[in-house]
């Protein structure tokens, strides 16, 4: 039974999410060869205060 952790900054939407899973629960579908039944997803989402690339803070950057 595959449990697929997503790290993911706020912000987007219930559409946006409920997209990715689908795509992700068909790729373990597809490559580990179980039930879409038996893949769970969960989104860890987090503040870009509490999230930086490169020494900077992703609230620090520019979009």
């Amino acid at each position: 039974m595959p449990t697929i952790f997503v790290n993911i900054l706020e912000g987007k939407t219930q559409e946006q999410k409920e997209a990715f899973v689908k795509k992700i629960t068909e790729a373990a579908v597809e490559t580990v060869d179980v039930l879409p039944e038996k893949v769970s997803v969960f989104f860890n989402e987090y503040p870009a205060s509490h999230v930086a690339r490169n020494g900077i803070m992703y609230s620090k950057q520019k979009k």
